[in-house]
C-alpha cells in the first residue's frame, strides 16, 4: 500500500489537482491478505493444508492415527510428530498479535499520509469475519460454524483499528477518518441469512461456497472439475474466499443504513 500511495502522489499536479483531492473520498482497504500470507509463511505444509486454527480437531485426529499402533516403536514417532505440530501452532499463534499490531500501525501511517496529501475524507473498513469464509469454516472445530479462533484475531485487529481512527480524528479535530464496520455488516447478514429476517434473498447455507472444486476448470473430455449451486443467488460466497454479487449487495444494504451521514465532506 505504501508503494501505491507513492505512485498516486506522483499523479498529483499532472492528473489530479488539489481541488480534486479536497473534494474526494479515499477508501483504504486492508482486507486480510497480509494475514493470509503471514499464516502461510509461518506454518508447515501440514498446518497450511488443514489450517493452523483447528488445533484441537487436528490434535485428536493425529492421536487417532497413531493410537492404532501405539507401541514402543511408534511411541517416540507419535510424540515427536505431535510436539512438532504443537510447537508450530504455538509459535505462529504467539506471533500473530504482534503482527496484527504491525499491520494496524502501518495502516495508521498510510492513513495519515493520504490525509497530508489533501484528501479530506478517508474511509477504512474494519476486517470482515475471516473465520466465516468457506475456506476456514471447513477447519472449524464445529462443522458448519465460523472459526472462532480466527475471528478472535479479527476482533483484535478491529479494536486496534478503532483506537487508531479515534487518535487520528483527535489530531485533525474533525471526523476526517471513518470506519466502515464490515465485521458487523457481514455478521448481521450471516445471522439473518439475508439483509433482514425474512428477506427476499435468503442464504440458507451462508458459509457454503456456490462453486466448490476448481472453479471454471474442465478436463480434456469437457468434464467440470467443480460443482455449482442450482440457484447462484441463494449463495453468499462464490468460492472459498469471495462473496457473490448477492452477498455483496446484502452487506452493502446493511452498511448503507448507517454510512451516508458519516461521509459528508463539506463539514470539514
Amino acid at each position: 500500500m505504501t508503494t501505491q500511495i507513492s505512485l498516486f502522489e506522483h499523479l498529483i499536479g499532472d492528473v489530479y489537482s488539489q481541488s480534486d483531492l479536497s473534494s474526494s473520498l479515499a477508501l483504504v482497504s486492508v482486507a486480510g491478505n497480509d494475514y493470509a500470507n503471514f499464516l502461510a509463511s509461518n506454518t508447515s505444509f501440514y498446518v497450511r493444508r488443514h489450517s493452523l486454527l483447528c488445533f484441537t480437531k487436528n490434535y485428536l485426529y493425529i492421536n487417532q492415527i497413531f493410537k492404532i499402533s501405539d507401541n514402543v516403536t511408534n511411541g517416540p514417532r507419535k510424540l515427536w510428530f505431535v510436539e512438532l505440530f504443537i510447537f508450530i501452532l504455538y509459535r505462529t499463534l504467539h506471533a500473530l498479535p504482534g503482527f496484527i499490531k504491525k499491520v494496524v500501525d502501518q495502516t495508521k501511517v498510510n492513513l495519515r499520509r493520504i490525509h497530508t496529501l489533501g484528501v479530506k475524507k478517508i474511509v477504512v473498513p474494519s476486517l470482515a469475519p475471516l473465520g466465516c469464509i468457506p475456506s476456514f469454516v471447513k477447519s472449524s472445530l464445529i462443522q458448519g460454524r465460523c472459526n472462532d479462533i480466527l475471528n478472535l484475531f479479527v476482533d483484535i485487529h478491529n479494536a486496534l483499528l478503532h483506537q487508531v481512527v479515534t487518535n487520528l480524528n483527535n489530531e485533525t479535530n474533525h471526523t476526517t477518518f471513518v470506519i466502515f464496520y464490515y465485521n458487523n455488516a457481514f455478521s448481521t447478514v450471516f445471522k439473518n441469512k439475508g439483509e433482514n429476517p425474512g428477506s427476499t434473498t435468503t442464504f440458507k447455507t451462508p458459509f457454503k461456497a456456490c462453486c466448490e472444486g476448481t472453479c471454471s476448470v474442465v478436463d480434456a473430455k469437457g468434464v467440470k472439475d467443480y460443482t455449482l449451486f442450482d440457484d447462484p443467488k441463494s449463495a453468499f460466497f462464490w468460492d472459498g474466499l469471495h462473496p457473490t454479487q448477492e452477498g455483496s449487495r446484502a452487506v452493502y444494504a446493511v452498511l448503507a443504513k448507517n454510512i451516508t451521514a458519516s461521509l459528508t465532506i463539506s463539514e470539514i
